[in-house]
């Protein structure tokens, strides 16, 4: 049996057209509306829930509408932090680096830098930018990938949609859940 979210025919009312076409490169996931403009992708199978959402870049003849994946995970280091994910490496990618843009993040930083499981997950990840915000108590990582977009140009007029490719979904996901992972076992900091 299927569940509602798994097919591209499942009911899709509510979603906008990106968040339709990402959904149906996402199975395996429960859609839910969320606020205007964003809907949840609960894991069937467990896992963590991403929250997709939409930014459009507007260029002088066309824009480009960008999904947002975000998940938040308990952070229980106590400690503020904003940070940075990028890729090492100069013509291929060799790891991934954190870097501290703000806050007190160097436990965290310390802790995700040398954990080769999410560098193993995030390593294939093709994305412009992955961001982990933490408050002290919920650790929020967004990240913004280059598929998963949908272009429309005036001028020659077009329209295509980038898909989510199955090994961009699959180390998205498995990005997603080795966070989770590292998050469960931070301590207080």
């Amino acid at each position: 049996m299927t569940e509602p979210g798994d097919s591209p025919r499942a009911d899709r009312a509510g979603l906008g057209r990106l968040l339709s076409l990402v959904a149906a490169d996402l199975p395996g996931h429960r859609v839910e509306v969320a606020e205007p403009g964003g809907a949840r992708f609960v894991p069937v199978g467990g896992g963590p829930v991403v929250v997709v959402g939409t930014r459009v870049e507007k260029r002088l003849l066309g824009r480009t509408e960008i999904a947002v994946f975000r998940s938040h995970f308990s952070d229980p280091s106590g400690v503020p932090a904003e940070l940075e994910v990028r890729h090492t490496g100069h013509r291929t990618r060799t790891g991934i680096e954190i870097r501290k843009r703000g806050g007190y993040g160097d436990y965290l930083a310390s802790i995700l830098a040398d954990d080769q499981g999410l560098a193993d997950a995030a390593l294939p990840l093709d994305f412009k930018r992955f961001d982990l915000i933490s408050d002290g108590e919920t650790l929020t990582a967004t990240v913004e990938l280059m598929g998963a977009s949908y272009v429309s140009i005036a001028f020659p007029p077009m329209r295509s949609y980038i898909r989510l490719y199955p090994d961009q979904r699959e180390a998205l996901v498995a990005t997603f859940g080795e966070l989770e992972r590292v998050a469960s076992q931070l301590e207080k900091g």
